[in-house]
């Protein structure tokens, strides 16, 4: 009897060694997973990861040299008349060479007609550029602020007609759209009497526990530029 309850005492001891192991090995794969997890969204150093847009199918393509054919877009009602740069934030000018898109791609061409199907660099186009650094209380975190801000050009340049995504006869161009955990890139395209003008920003929000936190901002607008000379950079960048 007393060898029954030793043995019984033996292997109650070593069933709870291996469950306290297994329940302290499961604690550590939990704070590894939680380790990577986050590993995969820390704040990227590279642009943001943009959408691509999807190549023209089942439509009947001109030939590939730039014209003035009509777009099967509506045209915008105007690429001067353009909102004022959003109210809440302290706007100062930005040179090209300290731009935030000075490594991005612009514009996108998709398109069934290799020359025309490609990208246009920033370098390509002339442009103005303003950035804004906002402090904000834990009253109105950034996330709020950077809700606002779309949504101000959202409206501004949708009720003026521009659009994410132009459709051409030959090629479709779209601006830039994407983002990472804290910030956002959008973009829009105006287009009127065979010319085109590019709107994009970017905003990005510093991570922290709590506020009084830091948020940026960054605003370009191209020339007015002639869909002639975007078809023809198009063509150019492929060659």
């Amino acid at each position: 009897m007393l060898l029954l309850i030793f043995f019984g005492l033996v292997i109650s001891s070593v069933v709870g060694f291996l469950y306290l192991e297994s329940q302290d090995r499961v604690q550590k794969r939990l704070l590894l997973n939680a380790q990577e997890w986050k590993n995969k969204f820390t704040i990227p150093s590279v642009q943001p990861v943009y959408f691509a847009p999807s190549p023209l199918t089942n439509v009947k393509l001109t030939s590939p040299s730039a014209s003035s054919s009509p777009t099967l877009t509506p045209e915008a009602t105007t690429l001067t008349d353009l909102p004022p740069l959003y109210a809440e934030l302290n706007w100062q000018t930005v040179s090209p060479q300290n731009s935030r898109f000075k490594d991005y791609d612009m514009i996108y061409a998709s398109s069934n007609i290799k020359e025309l199907d490609g990208t246009i660099k920033y370098n390509q186009l002339s442009g103005q550029e303003w950035y804004a650094e906002k402090i904000s209380p834990e009253s109105d975190p950034p996330v709020k602020l950077s809700q606002r801000f779309t949504k101000y050009y959202d409206s501004e340049f949708t009720k003026r007609g521009w659009s994410f995504r132009i459709e051409l006869p030959q090629s479709n161009l779209s601006a830039p759209a994407g983002g990472y955990m804290l910030g956002d890139v959008m973009g829009y395209i105006g287009i009127k009497d065979g010319s085109l003008r590019l709107f994009m920003f970017e905003d990005f929000r510093e991570e922290a526990e709590q506020c009084p936190c830091t948020s940026h901002y960054w605003v370009y607008v191209s020339e007015v530029t002639s869909l002639e000379k975007i078809l023809d950079l198009i063509s150019k960048n492929n060659n």
